[in-house]
């Protein structure tokens, strides 16, 4: 499920619509990019140590945090997407 937004095309519609919004701030926007890529390279590198040091009811408990925040960001997207028809 994280491949997709790690190099999909939901990266790629953030990025248009973050640069529309802030014009002239394509540089950071990039900087931050790279830096969400080398964040999630290394987790994905150093995946069997993280995953030996929390254990099983850690992972456990961060897959639930992780379905939690989607959860949240998809009611947020909903809301939006509803109130933007309305208004």
């Amino acid at each position: 499920m994280a491949t997709p937004l790690i190099a999909g095309p939901s990266i790629l519609a953030t990025l248009i619509l973050l640069g529309n919004q802030n014009p002239g701030e394509e540089v950071a926007l990039i900087t931050a990019v790279f830096g969400a890529w080398l964040v999630s390279a290394a987790i994905l590198v150093c995946s069997n140590r993280i995953m030996k040091l929390l254990g099983n009811r850690g992972v456990f408990a961060i897959e639930r945090l992780m379905g939690m925040i989607l959860i949240m960001l998809s009611v947020q997207m909903l809301i939006n997407g509803i109130s933007s028809y309305i208004a």
